[in-house]
């Protein structure tokens, strides 16, 4: 029986938008301050976050950021150089 979700089913496709997005969470950086990063709006990195968490099966950015560890979309580097 396996023991996580993630053992189950397929690793889902993260586009480098939403890498940029997930790098940006982990470092704490509020959604106003993400989406002037990124030229979106905050509507749109909301939407992006809400994709993200129904895509790979989690309920909050910190879920989302320990999976993305987990999963080895994040490597310690990306904590540090710019997401943009």
């Amino acid at each position: 029986m396996p023991l996580h979700d993630s053992e189950t089913r397929p690793k889902p496709r993260i586009t480098p938008r939403e890498q940029q997005v997930i790098i940006l969470i982990v470092r704490a950086v509020p959604i106003k301050e993400i989406a002037a990063e990124l030229g979106l709006s905050r509507n749109t990195v909301a939407q992006y976050l809400a994709k993200l968490y129904a895509k790979v099966g989690v309920h909050s950015a910190r879920e989302l950021a320990l999976w993305a560890m987990r999963e080895q979309i994040l490597q310690i580097e990306d904590l540090n150089a710019p997401a943009a």
